[in-house]
C-alpha cells in the first residue's frame, strides 16, 4: 500500500492525467476498510435469503504465520445455482487445538448470522479437526430415538462437585453443525495409503519399485539439468511433469505423460531418450506395467477431480461416483496382467473409506433427488427400491411440513365448515405421483426440478453441501497471491480485507 506515496508513482500518475492528485496511504487504507465492510454487509444480505447454507473449513500455514479459512456455499432456490463466498481468513494465535477450531468457527457462524442455517461443515480428515466436531457438533436429529413408554429418571449429584470439577467447563457452550469429512481427501487416502497394500503381492512389489524408480530418474533428472530438459523436448516434443509430494494426482499425472510418449512415439523413443540422459531403459514388462497404472489409476483421477468441483457440484455426486468407481476397477480387474493387486487393494479401500457412508439416509436422498443420477447408478433392484422409498419419506417429511402451513390458507367456506378434515390419502397420493413422474422424467437437467416442487425441495435440503473442502483450500490459493514475501508486513486486518475483497468480488453489489 506503501507505492501510492513512491515519488515514482506520484510522477507517473500525475503526467498521465494532468491536474489530479494520488491519494495518501492513510486514505487508500480507509478506503479498502470502507469497501470490506460494505462487502461483508452486502454478503450477509445474501445470506440472509438462503434457508441453507453447508460451510468449509481449513488452516493454512504461511510465512511462519497461521490463518483459519472458511467458505460458505448454498443453492439459489430460484435458479437452482450453486452459489459461494469466502467468509474468513482469521489469523490464529498458539497451538491448533480443538477447542480453539471450535470458537473460531462458531464465531464466524455467527458473525454472519447463519449459525441456524448451517447443514454441515466439511472438513478435511485432520484429528484436531475430527475431534472438534465430535466434541461440539450438533447431534444429527435421524439419529435421536425417544423410546415411547420411557419413564423419567432421576439422578441426584453433587452440584459442589460439579462446579468446581474443572474450570473450563465453558468450552461445552460450543455448538458446531454436524460435520461431513472432505470426500477428496478421502479419494486420495484412497489412492496414497491404501494402494501400499497391493506390495503384499511380491511380484506386484518388485516390478513397481523398478518401473516408478525408472521413472523418477527421468524426473529428477528433467527438472534438475537444463541441458535434459532440451533432451526431452528434442526427443518427445513434450516436457515432464515433476510429481508434488502433497499431491496424489500430479503424481498420476507424471507417470500418464511417460505413458503418452510410450502410446504415441512408441517404446524405443523413450529408451532412447533414457540411454541419452544416462538412465537404465524400460524392460518391456515395466512399460506394460505403465500402461496399466495409468489404467486403473485413471478413473480415481476422475472421480478425484468430480468431488473437487464447486459450481456444477453437490453432494448427491458422492455415492454415484464411489459407486462408479468401484464399477470401472471390477471391470478392469479381469483384463489386468500386472496391476491386478493394486485394483483389489482400491476396492477394499473403497469399501473401508466410503461403505459406511452408503447406509446413510441422507446421502441416499441427495443422490436420488438430483436428476443425473435418480435410480440409474443403483445397481440392484432392491437398491433401487430402497432409494426411491428414501426419496418418498424425504417428500413426504417436506409435503407435511408445508401442509401445516397450507391449512391456515382454507376458503372462507372450509372455514365455516366446523367438520373439514384434512384428507391424508389425498396428500399421500400426490407425493406418490410426482415421485412416479420425476422417475420417469427423462431429463437429466437441474432444470427440470422446476417441475416437481416436493422433490426440489428434497434436493435443495439435501444437496446444499458440498463433498469435499476444496474451495476454501482456493481461498488459501488467493491468499497465497496477496501475501507476498514482500508483502509480509501487512497486518492480520488489512490482509484479511484484501482477500475477502478479492475473493468476493461478486458480492460488492447493493443487496
Amino acid at each position: 500500500m506503501s507505492v501510492v506515496e513512491s515519488p515514482d508513482f506520484i510522477k507517473l500518475v500525475t503526467s498521465g492525467f494532468p491536474g489530479k492528485k494520488v491519494m495518501s496511504r492513510k486514505t487508500l487504507v480507509g478506503e479498502i476498510e470502507t469497501m470490506a465492510q460494505s462487502m461483508k454487509q452486502h454478503l450477509t444480505c445474501h445470506l440472509s435469503s438462503a434457508t441453507a447454507v453447508c460451510t468449509t473449513a481449513d488452516i493454512w500455514t504461511a510465512h511462519n504465520r497461521s490463518y483459519f479459512g472458511c467458505t460458505v456455499h448454498w443453492i439459489d432456490e430460484t435458479s437452482l445455482k450453486r452459489k459461494s463466498a469466502a467468509l474468513a481468513c482469521k489469523r490464529l494465535y498458539g497451538r491448533h487445538t480443538f477447542d480453539l477450531i471450535a470458537s473460531t468457527l462458531e464465531e464466524i457462524h455467527a458473525k454472519y448470522r447463519i449459525s441456524d442455517k448451517v447443514v454441515c461443515t466439511v472438513t478435511d480428515n485432520g484429528s484436531n479437526f475430527v475431534k472438534a466436531f465430535n466434541e461440539f457438533a450438533e447431534e444429527p436429529q435421524s439419529t435421536r430415538s425417544t423410546p415411547e413408554n420411557s419413564v423419567n429418571e432421576f439422578t441426584f449429584s453433587n452440584l459442589d462437585e460439579i462446579l468446581t470439577a474443572d474450570d473450563n467447563r465453558d468450552n461445552a457452550s460450543y455448538s458446531l453443525p454436524p460435520h461431513h469429512r472432505c470426500g477428496a481427501h478421502t479419494m486420495n487416502l484412497v489412492a496414497v495409503a491404501d494402494a501400499e497394500a497391493a506390495n503384499a503381492d511380491a511380484h506386484y512389489k518388485s516390478l513397481s519399485r523398478s518401473t516408478m524408480a525408472k521413472c523418477a530418474g527421468l524426473w529428477n533428472k528433467s527438472s534438475r539439468s537444463p541441458l535434459a530438459a532440451e533432451a526431452v523436448m528434442s526427443a518427445t516434443q513434450k516436457t515432464l511433469i515433476v510429481p508434488n509430494s502433497t499431491r496424489w494426482n500430479s503424481f498420476y499425472m507424471a507417470v500418464a505423460k511417460i505413458h503418452s510418449i510410450i502410446e504415441n512415439q512408441t517404446e524405443s523413443v523413450l529408451n532412447s531418450l533414457c540411454e541419452k540422459l544416462g538412465l537404465p531403459v524400460f524392460r518391456p514388462n515395466e512399460v506394460n506395467f505403465v500402461s496399466e497404472y495409468v489404467k486403473v489409476m485413471q478413473p480415481v483421477a476422475k472421480s478425484l477431480d468430480t468431488l473437487q468441483a464447486e459450481m456444477q457440484c453437490f453432494m448427491g455426486i458422492l455415492l454415484p461416483t464411489v459407486a462408479s468407481l468401484r464399477t470401472r476397477l471390477d471391470q478392469l480387474k479381469v483384463t489386468l496382467r500386472y496391476a491386478g493387486p493394486l485394483a483389489d487393494a482400491l476396492l477394499e479401500g473403497l469399501q473401508q473409506r466410503f461403505g459406511h457412508l452408503e447406509q446413510r439416509q441422507d446421502l441416499l436422498q441427495a443422490s436420488v433427488s438430483h436428476p443425473q443420477f435418480k435410480l440409474r447408478w443403483l445397481n440392484t433392484e432392491s437398491a433401487k427400491m430402497t432409494g426411491k422409498a428414501a426419496l418418498l419419506e424425504a417428500m413426504q417429511s417436506v409435503s407435511a411440513s408445508g401442509g401445516a402451513a397450507d391449512t391456515n390458507h382454507v376458503n372462507a367456506k372450509e372455514a365455516d365448515d366446523f367438520f373439514c378434515f384434512y384428507d391424508t390419502n389425498v396428500a399421500s397420493n400426490s407425493v406418490s405421483a410426482e415421485l412416479d413422474m420425476y422417475i420417469n422424467d427423462t431429463s437429466h437437467d437441474i432444470d427440470s426440478l422446476h417441475r416437481f416442487p416436493l422433490v426440489k425441495k428434497v434436493f435443495i435440503a439435501k444437496n446444499t453441501a458440498l463433498p469435499s473442502s476444496a474451495p476454501v483450500e482456493r481461498l488459501f490459493s488467493i491468499g497465497g497471491q496477496i501475501l507476498t514475501p514482500r508483502r509480509n508486513g501487512l497486518s492480520d486486518e488489512h490482509f484479511e480485507e484484501l482477500l475477502m475483497l478479492r475473493a468476493n468480488k461478486h458480492f460488492q453489489e447493493n443487496c
